[in-house]
């Protein structure tokens, strides 16, 4: 593991991923029809929708009951990790090879402007867990909660991590790059 920035920052490590077969294949594959937005954001609707488009959208296994954030019958969970092995075992979907860290960049449109579009580049890893706080804490590492959690959602995703034994949940998180050194690598490798 290392970190990068100024003290305090979390170490990050590479993570095992599991993927899409289609995004194994020298990238460039069109995984529109099997991505879906984080599952707290979505309904009944939504879901139906993504799953109409594709019935292999990831929307199968990590929102495997409704309404969100609520906990949902074992039945539930132990179908969604059913669902989940079935398709690694199918080869639907691939474990790498070996951990990496991994650049993503994400592309959208102003939904006021459909002209106007964005990117957003970003790193999926491990972050190593540790007590929140920051700079003049002693002992405590530099990640800061953001928002109030209720254990209603967070005993559903550990019951879908339990049942699938992997994340489908990463936490999103920002960092500071003053010295733009995390963008000048993000910008190189992605081109």
């Amino acid at each position: 593991s290392f970190a990068i920035g100024k003290p305090p920052v979390p170490p990050i490590s590479p993570i095992s991923s599991i993927r899409y077969a289609a995004a194994q294949k020298g990238g460039g594959a069109d995984l529109t029809d099997l991505i879906a937005p984080p599952y707290d954001v979505l309904d009944e609707q939504s879901k139906a929708a993504l799953l109409a488009q594709n019935d292999q959208n990831i929307v199968a296994i990590d929102l495997p009951h409704l309404p969100p954030k609520t906990v949902g019958p074992d039945s539930a969970y132990k179908q969604a990790g059913d669902t989940y092995r079935q398709w690694l075992k199918s080869g639907r979907l691939v474990e790498d090879d070996k951990p990496a860290i991994y650049i993503y960049q994400q592309t959208y449109t102003s939904p006021s402007d459909p002209d106007q579009q964005f990117k957003r580049r970003g790193i999926i890893a491990n972050v190593k867990v540790q007590p929140f706080g920051g700079s003049g804490k002693k002992g405590l590492g530099g990640v800061h909660p953001h928002e109030q959690t209720f254990s209603a959602p967070k005993e559903d995703r550990l019951k879908l991590m339990q049942a699938t034994a992997s994340q489908l949940s990463p936490i999103f998180g920002i960092y500071s790059d003053e010295a733009g050194d995390i963008q000048t690598l993000i910008d190189k490798a992605i081109g």
